[in-house]
């Protein structure tokens, strides 16, 4: 063989061989893993790159639960009757004011309770109505309406406010509307000279 197609030959042999070692190394830069047979990498001999911990915490953490909500307030307290003031009232002729100025145009509750001498010859007694003797009952005497006047100054046949009917507990209870001032407060009665003790007067609001 003549001595310039051997070089030909040897030349083309060795360029064979550097593109075959080019292959190789391009190949196992992209991540290929190169069997010796020559034959396509098995795709699942390659192994897995490591994994970031945090882009698995990221996914394992528990989502932020929702804050507890605030519990439901207690409805406001609907008003009731409270006592503003109690007053003493004399079973004699005399006046008592109370301290307390009832609002204009507001509703009260006035509760008189207990009861006094109201003639101590035969043991007669009053309350805030009636007088009474045993069994005997009356809503006057001697021509007086008899029991607790509010704002009203004259005894006489007919008294302002009327208590309702007779109650042995001798407890009454009357709506009373305010004036944007305050109440005089009086027992009337016939003959003053023989009664003793005293009521009692108490003022109620709604509150």
């Amino acid at each position: 063989m003549p001595a310039t197609r051997m070089t030909r030959i040897q030349g083309a042999s060795r360029l064979a061989k550097m593109r075959s070692v080019l292959v190789l190394v391009v190949a196992a830069g992209c991540g290929f893993q190169v069997g010796t047979s020559g034959g396509a990498a098995d795709p699942d001999a390659r192994s897995d790159g490591p994994t970031d911990p945090r882009i698995d915490a990221a996914f394992d953490a528990p989502a932020d639960a929702p804050p507890d909500a605030p519990p439901d307030a207690p409805p406001d307290a609907p008003p009731t009757w409270t006592v503003v003031e109690t007053i003493t009232v004399s079973c004699l002729n005399q006046a008592s004011q109370s301290t307390t100025v009832l609002a204009a145009g507001v509703t009260y509750r006035l509760r008189a309770t207990g009861t006094c001498v109201s003639n101590n010859t035969n043991g007669s007694l009053g309350d805030a109505e009636y007088t009474f003797n045993g069994s005997v009952i009356n809503d006057s005497s001697g021509g007086t309406d008899t029991g607790i006047s509010i704002n009203d100054a004259t005894p006489g046949s007919l008294k302002q406010p009327r208590w309702g009917a007779y109650t042995t507990t001798h407890q009454y209870e009357v709506p009373w509307v305010g004036t944007g001032a305050t109440i005089t407060v009086l027992v009337h009665a016939d003959n003053y000279s023989n009664n003793s003790g005293s009521l009692t007067l108490t003022i109620l609001a709604l509150q």
